[in-house]
């Protein structure tokens, strides 16, 4: 019997009620630079006016992310797939 797989994702607008001073050392860009908290809520406000109502935990999106809803799931057949991905 196989399992499942799902990669974690965040709601956009509940990030933005934790409030700017809760986000400092979350956020970091493409080269690893950790995003101060106005840059952190600048970046989720952009996602929303895009229409995205969550965004993946990784830089890379699975396959099959979607902004609407996150990750499909990823039917895994190996005993502990998924573990650590």
């Amino acid at each position: 019997m196989g399992t499942k797989t799902i990669h974690m994702c965040m709601d956009i607008r509940g990030a933005l009620r934790w409030g700017k001073n809760k986000m400092r050392g979350v956020f970091t860009n493409e080269d690893g630079r950790t995003l101060t908290p106005d840059e952190a809520q600048s970046f989720l406000f952009d996602c929303l006016a895009k229409g995205w109502r969550v965004i993946p935990l990784t830089h890379e999106p699975c396959e099959g992310f979607s902004y609407e809803t996150g990750c499909p799931g990823h039917a895994t057949t190996r005993a502990g797939a998924g573990e650590g991905e």
